[in-house]
C-alpha cells in the first residue's frame, strides 16, 4: 500500500473506533462495558498492527491525521480510555520513533503532543508540582520544587489511579508517554525554551515520585538532560530548581546496575553542578549541601564496590611528557600527568567517576570554609549548634591510607583529579619545602631505586617507568647521582631492566641516553648495544597497543 492506501485505512479504523467509544462511555452494565471494550481493544490492536506496518509509508499529512486522532480520542474524563489507550500510545511512539515524521512536527504540533504527554504522566501519577516555599528556610529565600501526592482518585477514569495513600505507581501508559516525550525532546527543532517548566515539572516530578528504576527512568533522564543542554545557558533560575530537586533522585539511583542509565545520570550532575556550586558557594541552602554530601558518599560507595575489570585501567591510560605544559582544551580528559586513551567509551566513563568525586569533594570544602567567618566563628543561625567544618579532602586521604584494597583504589584513583582541581592556600605551602629542595634528595634517590626494582616486574613496569621519566625530567635527582645504579641496571638489563616493552620504559631510556651524552664518564660501556639486545629479548606483537 502506499500512503493513499494507508490513509483510507485509518479513516475507516477511526471512524469504527469513535463509534465504539461512544457505545462504551454510555454504558453502565458491567457485561456490557467488558463486551464493548474487548471490541474497542481489538479495534486498537488492529491500529497498532497498521501503523507498524505503514509506518515507513505514510507522509506528513496521514501523520498528522494519526496524531491528531490519538490526542482527541484518548482522554476520557481524567484519564485515559483504558481499552485503547496502550495501544494508542505505542502506535504514537512507533511514529514519532521514526525520524522523518518527528523531524517535520512544527511548533504548535509539538507544544499538543507535549502537553498531552506531560498532563497525562502528572495524572496517572497524581503529582501536585508547585513551586511552593522552601522547606529550607534559609536566609536567601531559596525555593525548591516540592511533590505532593493527591489524595483523590479518579471516578470516571477506567484506568486504575494510584492508590490514595503512599507511592503512587506507574502503569504502562505513563510509561510509554514518557518514551514520547524521550523523542519529542530530542528532536532538532524542538521548541524547549518556550515549554521548558512544563516538561521540567513532569519530568522532575515523576523522578522524585518513584522509589526504583523502572523502564521509564533511562528515558526520562535523557529528557531531561536534552532540556537541561538548552536552559543551562538560557534559564540560569529553573536550572538551579532542578538542581536542588534531582540531587537526591540521583544519590538514590547511583547504584544502578545498566550502564547507559548511569551514563545519563552522569551527564545530569555535570549539567547541574555549575549551579550547586553556586548555591553552596554562597551558603544559600544548607539543605542542598547535606544532599549534596550523601550524593558524594553514594559516589565512593559505588565506586569503592565496583569489580576491579570496572575501574579505571592502567592500559588505559597514556604518558604525556612531563615536561609538555598541558593544555585542557586540546585534551579534555587528561591531567598533567596522563591523559585518557582515545576511543574508549567505557574507560571514559570509568574516568568521569572519580573526576565527579574530586568535583563535589572540592565543591564541599570550599563550601565548609566559606561558613566560617575571619574570626573563625560560624555564622549567626549556627552559633548555638557545634561548629563542623566538613573536610572532605582529608577523609579521601584516610581512604587512600585504609588496609581495604577496593576503598584504597578508589580513594588514590580520585586524588590526581582532586590536586588538579584544587587551589594550593598560602597556610598550605607556607612551611613547605619545594620538591626539588636538596633535603629532599635522598628521598627522592629511595624512591628512583624502588621505581628501577618494580620495573622489571610485568605488573608495575609501565607505572614505575613513568614515575622515574618524570623524576629524572624535572630534576628531582641529578643524573650524576644516579648514573651508577644506570649503568650497572645496563649491564644485567635482561634481569634487572624493565621487564615490558612500552611506551613509559621506552621513554625513560631515551632520557636516559639523552642525560648520560650530557655528563663526563670514563665507563666504557656502550649502552646502545646492550638496549637493542633487551629491546629483541622483550618485545611482543602484542605490545603495539600501548604507542597507538
Amino acid at each position: 500500500l502506499n500512503d493513499k492506501g494507508y490513509h483510507k485505512m485509518f479513516e475507516a479504523i477511526f471512524r469504527a473506533v469513535v463509534k465504539e467509544k461512544l457505545i462504551y462511555a454510555r454504558q453502565n452494565k458491567p457485561s456490557l462495558v467488558k463486551s464493548v471494550g474487548s471490541r474497542l481493544s481489538l479495534c486498537a490492536s488492529v491500529f497498532r498492527l497498521a501503523v507498524e506496518q505503514g509506518v515507513l509509508h505514510i507522509r506528513n499529512k496521514t501523520f498528522k491525521a494519526l496524531s491528531k486522532h490519538i490526542i482527541d480520542i484518548l482522554p476520557q474524563g481524567d484519564g485515559l480510555c483504558e481499552p485503547i489507550s496502550l495501544d494508542y500510545i505505542k502506535a504514537l511512539r512507533t511514529c514519532l520513533a521514526y525520524s522523518p515524521h518527528a523531524e517535520h512536527i512544527d511548533k504548535k504540533e509539538w507544544a499538543t503532543l507535549a502537553r498531552f504527554c506531560c498532563t497525562h504522566v502528572e495524572s496517572q501519577l497524581g503529582l501536585l508540582i508547585g513551586d511552593p516555599e522552601s522547606a529550607d528556610e534559609d536566609a536567601s529565600g531559596s525555593r525548591n520544587i516540592r511533590l505532593s501526592l493527591s489524595r483523590e482518585t479518579s471516578s470516571t477514569s477506567r484506568r486504575s489511579q494510584p492508590p490514595s495513600q503512599g507511592i503512587p505507581r506507574l502503569n504502562h501508559d505513563s510509561e510509554e508517554l514518557m518514551l514520547c516525550l524521550e523523542i519529542l525532546l530530542k528532536t532538532p527543532d524542538a521548541p524547549i525554551v518556550d515549554h521548558d517548566e512544563m516538561v521540567i515539572r513532569t519530568i522532575l516530578g515523576f523522578l522524585i515520585s518513584q522509589p526504583t528504576v523502572t523502564r521509564a527512568h533511562p528515558p526520562a533522564f535523557t529528557a531531561l538532560n536534552s532540556v537541561l543542554g538548552v536552559i543551562a545557558t538560557n534559564n540560569i533560575s529553573l536550572t538551579a530548581k532542578v538542581a536542588q530537586g534531582i540531587v537526591p533522585v540521583l544519590t538514590k539511583l547511583w547504584d544502578s546496575k545498566q550502564p547507559t542509565f548511569r551514563e545519563q545520570m552522569m551527564i545530569t550532575l555535570i549539567y547541574i553542578l555549575p549551579q550547586i556550586h553556586t548555591i553552596i558557594g554562597e551558603g544559600r541552602s544548607r539543605t542542598l549541601r547535606r544532599k549534596v554530601e550523601a550524593l558524594s558518599e553514594a559516589l565512593f560507595v559505588e565506586c569503592s564496590g565496583r569489580a576491579d575489570r570496572d575501574q579505571l585501567q592502567l592500559d588505559d591510560l597514556v604518558f604525556p611528557s612531563p615536561l609538555k605544559t598541558f593544555d585542557a582544551e586540546i585534551t579534555p580528559l587528561g591531567l598533567q600527568a596522563f591523559c585518557l586513551r582515545k576511543g574508549n567509551q567505557k574507560a571514559e566513563m570509568n574516568w568521569i567517576v572519580p573526576q565527579l568525586m574530586a568535583t563535589v569533594v572540592n565543591l564541599l570544602d570550599k563550601s565548609g570554609e566559606n561558613r566560617v567567618g575571619s574570626n573563625g566563628k560560624a555564622p549567626e543561625e549556627d552559633r548555638n549548634k557545634r561548629l563542623k567544618v566538613s573536610k572532605n579532602f582529608e577523609e579521601l586521604m584516610r581512604n587512600a591510607r585504609s588496609m581495604i584494597t577496593s576503598r584504597k583504589l578508589c580513594a588514590l584513583q580520585t586524588l590526581p583529579f582532586l590536586v588538579h582541581q584544587r587551589d594550593m592556600e598560602s597556610e598550605d605551602c607556607a612551611f613547605s619545602k619545594s620538591a626539588s629542595d636538596p633535603s629532599h634528595r635522598p628521598v627522592w634517590n629511595q624512591i628512583w631505586q624502588l621505581c628501577a626494582r618494580y620495573s622489571a616486574n610485568q605488573a608495575t613496569c609501565r607505572a614505575a617507568c613513568h614515575l622515574m621519566r618524570i623524576i629524572l625530567a624535572v630534576d628531582l635527582v641529578p643524573y650524576t647521582e644516579i648514573s651508577k645504579e644506570v649503568d650497572a641496571v645496563i649491564l644485567s638489563i635482561d634481569l634487572s631492566g624493565p621487564a615490558n616493552v612500552v611506551d613509559s620504559s621506552l621513554a625513560v631510556w631515551c632520557l636516559i641516553l639523552e642525560k648520560r651524552n650530557t655528563v663526563a664518564h670514563s665507563s666504557i660501556l656502550q649502552p646502545g648495544e646492550r638496549l637493542l639486545q633487551w629491546l629483541i629479548s622483550k618485545w611482543r606483537p602484542g605490545m603495539l597497543s600501548f604507542f597507538v
